[in-house]
């Protein structure tokens, strides 16, 4: 069984482990270290003093280079297991706007905003996995979502809205990294 959360360019923790379960037959020292793949390792030793069914763990080392399911024999049986990615995407955007995008909901001061409160956007993925994207926070409210992209091209993800406006007027705000904006009139 393989635990923790594999991504691909991201460094790995103590919680990435496999663990297997052996029958041993000889007591003694034990050494298992598994191919290299996909730029990591598995690898764990010990001393049986029993001889029966035992459990074992093999640590990881190394960094997943990309997104994919790897199989892995750390010896006569083998097993498979997702690494994911982080999604490449870009959002479709004119130098000072969010083409296809819509805003959605009624923005009241001093009212907590609700399940209708969204930005919808459209996107480019060019490479799929993982992604979180958010707006900054101002006039106490934020747009964000976070998900997983399984397909290349154009998508359209929704922005939850949450929090509450402070002031009326006009607020401009910027999903992740573009240098596009939505605005927002409460």
């Amino acid at each position: 069984m393989v635990g923790g959360t594999y991504q691909a360019r991201n460094a790995l923790n103590n919680s990435n482990v496999l663990t297997l379960s052996v029958n041993v037959s000889v007591i003694g020292n034990y050494s298992i270290i598994t191919p290299s793949f996909n730029g990591i390792i598995f690898s764990g030793s010990g001393i049986f003093t029993t001889v029966g069914q035992q459990t074992i763990l093999l640590m990881e080392t190394g960094v997943p280079v990309s997104a994919g399911t790897y199989s892995i024999s750390p010896g006569l049986n083998g097993c498979n297991f997702p690494i994911t990615g982080n999604a490449a995407y870009s959002l479709i955007e004119s130098p000072e706007n969010c083409i296809c995008f819509s805003i959605a909901g009624t923005y009241t001061v001093g009212k907590n905003l609700t399940a209708s409160n969204c930005a919808k956007v459209s996107v480019t993925i060019t490479s799929p996995g993982t992604y979180t994207i958010s707006t900054q926070q101002i006039n106490g409210i934020l747009f964000s979502t976070s998900g997983t992209y399984s397909t290349t091209g154009i998508q359209t993800f929704q922005l939850n809205g949450s929090g509450k406006p402070i002031a009326a007027g006009a607020f401009i705000y910027t999903p992740g990294v573009s240098s596009c904006s939505i605005n927002v009139l409460p």
